[in-house]
């Protein structure tokens, strides 16, 4: 009886969707073959691309796709994306980080118009702050730095994500939904501006044996403003000389009511977050001649923010921490080409940051890393190598607190990688990849209050890929499959670990990786019909290999929120009356403990999403309403356990480009 009743409320709320969609038709009626002209040649933009050739496996989502398919955060893109997993702390107000390939999200860059996004107090970057409207595209690549100047420090990471701005044209966008969500947008060459809010207050499901609750989120009001002043210019001096120059001034200001987890029907949350983000960036790309070309960038960066956690308060503690970040960071380099397929490159970078806090007693430290890569590229039509040496220069030091003195270090981290094509008629590369990684603790690792060790060393992984790729192009067809397998081993890997009186972070194990990544991309066109499908599956073996033989036959515990098997599907359609879209996310049974109970266990779950748009023209300006129905049927699921996502939800959005 209740399934019926669903599927009635559901066909009675699309159908109304839809009536409601089409007869805004009439309003614009004269559209005529102008829109459809404009469809088809939209249609023909690439959407979603994998690099078949590069020796590492590398994928980009365009601005197009992000919008047929409903997508506005960025960490909803990535879920769309094969070899990671976007770890969520709750949904709406809630932290978005992302992982590559089982490493922790401190192994992952996150660069915005080619500098990267830094965050040397938590050691990883929070998605949630990062939406697509302003976005001209994303890519992801997992492996080293996927062009020769690109910074230094990239070098040191497992994979990165990789944001372009837009640099033309005017849009704005106006989006309602579900529990009170707005978002307002507009953006144009010279000036951007963003507003997000929402209640967060979504219902859920809780589930304690038998028995299940319906409840609401409690605590997740968000209140977000973000603006930026951006630059772009570029000059032309000769046939072989030509420079491009792209500044900006960002400012990002949060309050956000961070929601608990719910354990025993407890639904309160007691801890509120304050940020503050100012930054300016510039970054010079060019080529001097047909051999020599460079890069340069310079980047300050401000962060202040205030936790607040009403549990916490005493009489001698008003339960307030407050944290401030200066960051200092530059790159330059030259690469030069004495053959047409050899280039070789040499990137500096170098960062100073500090970290200041109002905790009594707290260390007060300055941190300044230096990276210096030393990169070789051979390419030919068939064959691609790609060799980089990068030495990092670590100096540490404490001003203040119980562990005042300074320290030092050096680490060297080599890297090669080939792609060759067999046949020259056919569209099939053979990869390989061997690269070693680190990442250096963060301020938390090593200050945390009560939680920090001052003392931890590096956490190290070296990764190993073997890739095959295949495409395959005609006038109206476009496929694309890709199969990656890969082993990664990770030493002194930073946790927290449990000692006599409270939980510590320290150096502990070895954990082994063992996975396949496969994806595909099928593409096909006419001249008034086009659809786009995109679909990728992870099998993964994770586990703690401390104290168990160097075998594989071996059964230690597994790594937790590591599934065994993830995937994700999109399909979009464009026809001229009307543009439809569909992506699926789902994830496999896993543990969110090294003991695998049932207790810990996270039940598997599937995601779908629905989007309709459709281009219309008023006067010169092009409007696209959009209707979004996300979670659609109803998943209750939980991606870090007592942290439930948000339900079936609705999103109704318009934007104007002129």
């Amino acid at each position: 009886m209740q399934t019926n009743i669903f599927i009635e409320r559901t066909m009675r709320f699309c159908a109304s969707l839809l009536i409601a969609f089409f007869s805004a038709t009439g309003v614009f009626a004269a559209v005529g073959s102008d829109t459809l002209r404009e469809v088809v040649a939209e249609s023909r933009r690439p959407n979603h691309s994998v690099s078949l050739s590069s020796t590492s496996p590398s994928e980009s989502v365009s601005a197009v796709a992000m919008k047929r398919l409903g997508l506005r955060g960025v960490s909803d893109v990535l879920r769309l994306m094969g070899g990671i997993s976007v770890r969520d702390y709750g949904g709406l107000g809630g932290m978005k980080t992302v992982s590559v390939r089982g490493l922790s999200p401190h192994h992952t860059a996150v660069l915005l118009d080619g500098l990267p996004v830094s965050n040397s107090q938590a050691g990883q970057i929070d998605l949630s702050r990062f939406a697509t409207y302003n976005m001209e595209s994303l890519r992801l690549h997992i492996g080293g730095p996927s062009r020769i100047l690109a910074p230094a420090l990239l070098g040191a990471y497992s994979g990165s994500v990789a944001m372009e701005s837009r640099s033309e044209g005017c849009e704005a966008v106006v989006e309602y939904g579900s529990w009170n969500t707005l978002s307002a947008d507009f953006s144009s060459p010279w000036a951007s501006v963003l507003y997000n809010h929402t209640d967060g207050d979504y219902p859920f499901t809780l589930s304690n044996g038998q028995h299940s609750s319906r409840l609401h989120r409690d605590h997740g009001r968000v209140d977000a403003l973000q603006a930026a002043l951006p630059s772009f210019l570029r000059w032309t001096s000769g046939p072989s000389c030509s420079f491009s120059l792209r500044s900006s001034l960002q400012g990002y200001y949060s309050h956000r009511e961070l929601p608990g987890s719910v354990v025993y029907y407890t639904n309160e949350g007691t801890e509120q977050l304050w940020d503050l983000n100012l930054s300016a960036r510039t970054r010079l790309e060019g080529m001097i001649s047909e051999k020599w070309s460079l890069v340069a960038g310079l980047q300050y960066n401000y962060g202040w923010n205030k936790y607040f956690d009403a549990a916490l308060v005493t009489d001698g503690s008003d339960g307030t921490s407050r944290y401030r970040q200066n960051e200092y960071y530059l790159t330059a380099g030259l690469a030069y080409r004495p053959l047409r397929s050899l280039s070789l490159a040499l990137v500096h970078d170098g960062q100073w940051s500090s970290l200041r806090t109002n905790l009594t007693g707290g260390e007060q430290p300055d941190r300044w890393i230096s990276w210096n890569a030393l990169r070789v590229r051979y390419r030919t039509s068939r064959l691609n190598i790609e060799g980089e040496l990068l030495a990092t220069v670590h100096r540490l030091r404490e001003t203040s607190g119980l562990h005042a003195s300074p320290s030092a270090s050096c680490r060297w981290t080599p890297s090669l990688a080939a792609s060759v094509q067999p046949w020259a008629t056919q569209s099939f590369f053979v990869r390989a990849s061997w690269r070693k990684s680190f990442r250096l603790p963060s301020f938390n690792d090593l200050y945390y209050y009560r939680l920090g060790n001052h003392d931890l060393r590096p956490e190290q992984a070296t990764e190993t890929n073997v890739g095959l790729t295949w495409g395959h192009e005609s006038e109206t067809w476009k496929t694309e499959l890709t199969a990656d397998f890969y082993f990664n081993r990770v030493t002194d890997k930073i946790v927290a670990f449990p000692t006599t009186f409270a939980w510590r972070m320290t150096n502990f194990g070895r954990v082994d990786i063992l996975g396949l990544d496969l994806g595909g991309n099928v593409a096909w066109r006419s001249e008034q019909v086009s659809f786009n499908a995109v679909f990728h599956i992870s099998c993964q073996d994770a586990r703690d290999r401390t104290d168990s033989e160097d075998s594989f036959l071996a059964t230690p515990s597994a790594i937790p929120y590591t599934p065994a098997v993830t995937g994700n599907a999109s399909l979009s359609c464009v026809m001229p009356w009307v543009s439809v879209g569909w992506t699926l996310n789902w994830m496999g049974r896993r543990y969110s403990n090294v003991i695998e109970s049932d207790r810990y266990r996270l039940d598997p779950f599937a995601e779908h999403g629905f989007s309709l748009s459709r281009v219309f023209y008023l006067k010169g300006v092009e409007l696209i309403p959009q209707a979004s129905l996300l979670n659609a049927f109803d998943s209750h699921f939980e991606i870090v356990q007592y942290y439930p996502m948000p339900g079936r939800h609705w999103r109704l959005g318009l934007t104007a480009r002129f």
